[in-house]
C-alpha cells in the first residue's frame, strides 16, 4: 500500500545509497507479495537541509502532497548518483509532478494513499513514519442551506484584527467553492477568541467578501459590529434569558429576515464577551472544519543587540463596563476581589478581569503575599499558596464561595449559594488492569555528586548530615571578578556543589582521540564514563548485554546547560577558530555508538527536571517494547561564569549560599553539579535473569503546570494531578508511601506550593496527619538542576537498601508559610530506621513548567542462607594498559580497606564472581589466588610493590584472549 518515500536524502555520495540499501533491504519482504513501483523525494532538493526541524518539514510536504494527490518532484537531479543502484529494486526517483495514483485491493475496493518518511539524526538515532491519508467524512446528501451566517474574528491588538480581516478575504478569493457554514463553525468554534473583535451576519460570499473588504478600510459596513478591545460585564440573569430566548429562536421556523436578526442579536453578544456555546448553533451534523489563515502575530524586532523600545499598544481605548446583577451575589464577589486586588496594585477595578492571569496585571510573589494579607483580615488564616492554587480573579471567586460562604455573607451583605463547578473536559486516566507488569527494576547505579566520588561517598554524606556546598573553585573562576547588579546592589555569588576534576577524561578508552575529546563537552565525557560505571556495576560486559538484549537497550539523558562553547567562543574572539560543534544530542548519542545500543537514544531538556523526565521516558519506552533495557540519568556541569551571572541577575541564586529546603527565609537555590544513571530493565525480566535490584520504579508520570500567574511559577493544581497519577499507575494509596523526596529547593513559596500540591494530592486517599517523612537532597548538595532528579532518586535507593532515612539540613525553623501539623508530612530531621514497607515518591519540577513524579518501592530478595565456601578467592582485575591496571589495584585496594562490610567472606566470594563474569576483560590483566581477605590484600600491596606473591600478571593478555 506504501507507494511513495520522503526520505531523508541529504544529499552525500555516500548517505544517499546507504539509505536506500537500507529501504531495499526493508521492502524485500515487505513488497515481495504485492509488487509496485515505490516513489522516492526529498524536501532538502528544495528547501536544504532543516537539520532539527527537517523531520516536520518532510512530514508537512507528505501531507501536502497527500491532500492535492500529486508527488513533487525533486529538483537538482541531472545525474544519478553512481552508487545507487535502482534497477533491481521497487523504487524510482520522482523527478517531476505527477498524480499519486491510488491503489485497489484484490477485491477491488479503493484504498487510501499511504506513504512513509523517514528521518536520521547525525548522533545515529532513526526515525521513520508511516502516514496514510484521512478517511473522508460521510457524504451528507446535501449541506443545509441557512438564511445568514454569523462570522466572527478576534485578536490581541487591533492591528492583529484588521490583519487578520485581510487575510480572510484574501483567502476567500483563492477559494473555488467555500462552505459557509463551514467557515462559520471553523470561526466560531476552532478559533480562540480575543479582546478585540468583529462580527457580521452575512447571506453570501459574495455579500461576506465586500463586507471584509470595507472593514479592511476600516469602515462599517451593514449588520457588523466592532469592539476594539473595550469590556462589557454582562453575565448574568437579564443576558443569560436573552441569549437563551434567541438560541430557542434560531432553532425555529423564522422568515428569513427574523433569523437575520437573531443572528444579529448573537453577533452582539459576541462582541460584548458574552460566553457563547457555539455548538448549539450547528446541528447534529457537524460541518468540517476549514483550512484558515494562522493567526497574524506583530512582527516587532526583538534582539539581543537591538535598540527594542518597550512595546506600546497600538490603539489605546477606553473601557466601558456594563455591571449587571448575578444570581447568588456572585458579581460582588468579583466586585469585592476586584476591589482589593486594584487597592494593591493602584489600578481602577474594572481594569482586573475575571478571566484573566495574574500576572497580566502584575501580580509578583510581594504583592499576591499582600493581597492574602488583605484577604485574610476578612476570611481569617488562608493558605499562603492561595493565588497559586487560583490563578484567575473567577476561580477565586468560586472558591470563596464553596469554603467561606459564612464569612462572605457577612462581608458581603449577600446571600451566597455554591457556584456549580465546571465540567472538567480531560480525559481520567485509566489504572492498568491486576496483573499487568509495568514494574521497572533498578539493576545498575552509578554517579558522581558534590564531595562524592561514588555512592559509598555519598551515602556516607547523606548519613553524617554533611553540607556539600563550597566556595567557586580556583580553578574555575574567581568569583570576584563577576559581580552581579541585583537592583541597585552588587552582589557576589560565590557557593556551590562543584565535583572536580571535570577537565580529566580517558578519551581512549572509548576510542576517541585526545583532539576531538578537547571539543567534547565534558558533560558528554562524564556521562560517557557513569554510564560505563552503571554497567558495571549492574554486572554487565558489552557481550552479555548483547546476548540478553541484542543490543535493544535505548539511552535516556537530561541535560540543561552547555556552556563549554563559551571557551570557544572566547578562543574565536582572539582570532583562533576552533570549530564549533558541541551539541547536547551528543550526550545520549555518543553512549549508543560506543556501546553499539539500537534502542531509542535521544536527550531531553525539561530545565530541572530533565534527568527524572528521561527515566520516566525510559519506563515508557521499555514498557511499549522500543527497548529490553535503558540507561536513563542526566548530568550538570557549572563551566562558565556567565552562567552565575545569569541566575543572580534574575534572582534565582540563594543569598544564604544554601538550598535551605522547607525552611524559614529562603531565598533560592545553590547550583550544583553532578552526573548519575542508573540501568533500568523489566522486573519480570531482571528476575528471570538474577540481576542485583537496588529498588523498583512502580510508576511514573509526568505533566505541565499550564498557564500560571507567571512563566517561572509552579502550578500546586497541576503539581498534585501528577502525584495522583503516579499514584494511580501504581496502584497504590497515598497511605503506602512513607517517604517522599521533594523538588525542595529551598524558596520561600516554591516550597509551600509544593507541599500543598502533595497535600492535595495524598488528601484524597487520606485524612492522618504527619505520618510520611519529607527531605530534600538539595539541602545537602545543591540544585543539580538537569541532573538534580537523578540525585534524589540515587538518595532514594540507598536509602532503601539501607533502610534509613537520612536528615535534611539547614531546617532549624521551619517555613511559617507550610502548616505541617495539618498535612500528612513532617521534615525528616534527623537519621532513623526506616520501617517496611518501603515506598517512596520523588518529585521534580522544571521552572519552564514540566513536573514529574516517580513512585519506588523496596524490592523484597528472597531470603537465601550464606554459604560459606572453603574455597580460595579468585580475585581478577584488567585494563587497557598497566599503567591503568595499578590505578585500579590501588582503587580495589583502597575499598576492601575503607569499608567494613568487605570482611564479609560471602561479600567476598560474591566480589570475586561479579569481577569474574561482570566486567570486561580487558588487554593488561591481574589475577591473584588468596585463602583469606588479608592474603588479597597483601597480593594487592605486592604487586602495586612490583613483588609476585600468588599473582598472576599479563600485560598483553588480551592480544590473545578473548573477552567473555
Amino acid at each position: 500500500q506504501v507507494n511513495y518515500i520522503e526520505t531523508h536524502g541529504t544529499g552525500t555520495s555516500l548517505g544517499d545509497p546507504v539509505e536506500i540499501e537500507g529501504l531495499k533491504l526493508a521492502f524485500t519482504e515487505l513488497n515481495r507479495s504485492n509488487p509496485q513501483p515505490i516513489g522516492l523525494g526529498s524536501v532538502k532538493t528544495n528547501i536544504g537541509h532543516l537539520e532539527p526541524a527537517s523531520g516536520i518539514a518532510s512530514v508537512i510536504k507528505l501531507i501536502l502532497a497527500l491532500k492535492h494527490e500529486t508527488l513533487p518532484g525533486i529538483v537538482h537531479l541531472q545525474k544519478l548518483n553512481p552508487h545507487i543502484r535502482l534497477a533491481d529494486s521497487p523504487f524510482y526517483i520522482v523527478e517531476k509532478n505527477q498524480p499519486w495514483l491510488r491503489q485497489y485491493s484484490h477485491d477491488g475496493k479503493e484504498l487510501p494513499l499511504a506513504a512513509g518518511v523517514s528521518s536520521f539524526g547525525f548522533g545515529g538515532t532513526n526515525a521513520h513514519l508511516v502516514i496514510e491519508e484521512g478517511r473522508p467524512h460521510q457524504v451528507l446528501s446535501e449541506e443545509q442551506q441557512r438564511p445568514a451566517y454569523l462570522m466572527v474574528l478576534s485578536a490581541k491588538t487591533q492591528e492583529s484584527l484588521l490583519q487578520k480581516i485581510v487575510a480572510l478575504r484574501e483567502w476567500l478569493l483563492a477559494q473555488a467553492n467555500i462552505s459557509l457554514n463551514s467557515l462559520s463553525f471553523t470561526l466560531t468554534q476552532g478559533r480562540a477568541h480575543f479582546s478585540h473583535r468583529c462580527a457580521l451576519v452575512t447571506r453570501n460570499k459574495t455579500e461576506l467578501l465586500h463586507q471584509l473588504a470595507q472593514l479592511a478600510g476600516e469602515e462599517l459596513p451593514a449588520y457588523s459590529l466592532m469592539n476594539y478591545g473595550q469590556t462589557f460585564a454582562i453575565q448574568g440573569p437579564v443576558f443569560t434569558e436573552i441569549y437563551q430566548s434567541t438560541l430557542n429562536a434560531l432553532r425555529q421556523a423564522l422568515s428569513e429576515e427574523q433569523y437575520f436578526q437573531k443572528l444579529f442579536i448573537m453577533a452582539d453578544l459576541y462582541i460584548k464577551h458574552y460566553d457563547i456555546a457555539w455548538h448549539h448553533l450547528f446541528d447534529v451534523r457537524v460541518p468540517r472544519l476549514a483550512g484558515l489563515p494562522a493567526y497574524p502575530f506583530i512582527k516587532q524586532r526583538y534582539w539581543f543587540d537591538a535598540d527594542v523600545s518597550p512595546a506600546t499598544r497600538t490603539h489605546d481605548t477606553k473601557t466601558q463596563t456594563m455591571v449587571a446583577p448575578a444570581p447568588g451575589g456572585s458579581r460582588s464577589i468579583l466586585e469585592y476581589l476586584q476591589q482589593i486586588f486594584a487597592e494593591k496594585l493602584r489600578a481602577q477595578p474594572d481594569q482586573i478581569h475575571a478571566q484573566e492571569t495574574y500576572e497580566l496585571f502584575g501580580v509578583d510573589s510581594l504583592i499576591g503575599l499582600e493581597i492574602t494579607n488583605r484577604l485574610e483580615q476578612d476570611f481569617g488564616t488562608l493558605p499562603k499558596t492561595l493565588l497559586y492554587e487560583y490563578n484567575r480573579l473567577e476561580h477565586l471567586a468560586r472558591y470563596f464561595t464553596k469554603y467561606h460562604a459564612q464569612q462572605l455573607n457577612q462581608v458581603l451583605g449577600v446571600q451566597t449559594t455554591p457556584p456549580v463547578e465546571p465540567q472538567k473536559n480531560s480525559l481520567a486516566f485509566v489504572a492498568p488492569q491486576c496483573g499487568q507488569k509495568q514494574d521497572i527494576a533498578i539493576i545498575g547505579l552509578s554517579g558522581m555528586f558534590p564531595m562524592a566520588q561514588d555512592m559509598d561517598e555519598f551515602w556516607e554524606n547523606l548519613v553524617s548530615g554533611r553540607d556539600c556546598v563550597g566556595e567557586v573553585p580556583a580553578d574555575r573562576w574567581n568569583y570576584l571578578d563577576y559581580p552581579v547588579q541585583v537592583g541597585s546592589e552588587q552582589k557576589y555569588f560565590r557557593h556551590g556543589g562543584f565535583i572536580p576534576d571535570v577537565d580529566k577524561f580517558d578519551p581512549l578508552f572509548f576510542n576517541i582521540s585526545p583532539r576531538d575529546a578537547g571539543l567534547m563537552d565534558p558533560q558528554e565525557r562524564l556521562f560517557l564514563q557513569t554510564a560505563w560505571a552503571t554497567l558495571e556495576d549492574a554486572g554487565y560486559t558489552r557481550a552479555k548485554l548483547q546476548r540478553c538484549t541484542q543490543n535493544r537497550v535505548g539511552v535516556f539523558a537530561g541535560v540543561t546547560y552547555n556552556f563549554y562553547p563559551m571557551f570557544i567562543a572566547e578562543e574565536w574572539q582572539k582570532g583562533n577558530r576552533v570549530p564549533l560543534d558541541i551539541q547536547t544530542f551528543s550526550v545520549a548519542n555518543r553512549l549508543s555508538y560506543f556501546l553499539d545500543l539500537t534502542g531509542p537514544s535521544l536527550v531531553l531538556d525539561t530545565a530541572c527536571s530533565s534527568s527524572l523526565a528521561a527515566i520516566h521516558l525510559a519506563c515508557e519506552s521499555i514498557l511499549r517494547g522500543e527497548c529490553a533495557m535503558a540507561f536513563a540519568g542526566g548530568v550538570n556541569l557549572s563551566l562558565h561564569p556567565s552562567k552565575y551571572h545569569f541566575l543572580g541577575s534574575f534572582s534565582f541564586m540563594s543569598e544564604q549560599g544554601r538550598c535551605t529546603s522547607f525552611a524559614e527565609g529562603g531565598t533560592g537555590y545553590v547550583p550544583a553539579e553532578g552526573v548519575g544513571c542508573v540501568l533500568l530493565k523489566p522486573l519480570e525480566q531482571a528476575l528471570a535473569d538474577k540481576d542485583r535490584i537496588y529498588g523498583v520504579i512502580k510508576a511514573s508520570s509526568m505533566n505541565h503546570g499550564g498557564k500560571t500567574s507567571g512563566y517561572t511559577v509552579p502550578n500546586p493544581n497541576a503539581q498534585a494531578e501528577v502525584v495522583r497519577h503516579a499514584l494511580t499507575k501504581a496502584q497504590l494509596s497515598a497511605r503506602d508511601i512513607s517517604y517522599v523526596e521533594a523538588h525542595g529547593t529551598g524558596t520561600a513559596l516554591g516550597d509551600p506550593i509544593e507541599v500543598r500540591g502533595l497535600h492535595d494530592a495524598f488528601s484524597e486517599d487520606t485524612q492522618d496527619k504527619q505520618y510520611c517523612a519529607l527531605g530534600s537532597v538539595k539541602s545537602n548538595i545543591g540544585h543539580l538542576e538537569s541532573a538534580a532528579g537523578i540525585s534524589q532518586l540515587a538518595k532514594v535507593l540507598l536509602q532503601i537498601n539501607h533502610k534509613k532515612l537520612v536528615p535534611t539540613l539547614h531546617t532549624q525553623q521551619l517555613n511559617s508559610f507550610i502548616d505541617f501539623a495539618q498535612s500528612p508530612f513532617y521534615v525528616q530531621r534527623e537519621l532513623s530506621d526506616w520501617p517496611a514497607p518501603r515506598y517512596a515518591g520523588i518529585s521534580s519540577f522544571g521552572a519552564g513548567g514540566a513536573n514529574v513524579h516517580l513512585i519506588v518501592g523496596e524490592h523484597q530478595e528472597p531470603i537465601t542462607s550464606s554459604l560459606t565456601l572453603d574455597i580460595p578467592y579468585l580475585f581478577v582485575l584488567s585494563a587497557q594498559n598497566e599503567e591503568r591496571l595499578q590505578a585500579y589495584a590501588k582503587k580495589m585496594y583502597d575499598y576492601l580497606t575503607r569499608y567494613p562490610h568487605t570482611q564479609d567472606a560471602h561479600w567476598l566470594h560474591q566480589a570475586c564472581y561479579t569481577l569474574q563474569v561482570g566486567r570486561e576483560a580487558m588487554s593488561a590483566r591481574l589475577a591473584i589466588l588468596a585463602n583469606t581477605r588479608e592474603e588479597l590484600l597483601h597480593a594487592l600491596t605486592s604487586y602495586q610493590q612490583q613483588r609476585a606473591d600468588n599473582i598472576w600478571f599479563n600485560p598483553q593478555a588480551g592480544k590473545n584472549a578473548a573477552a567473555p
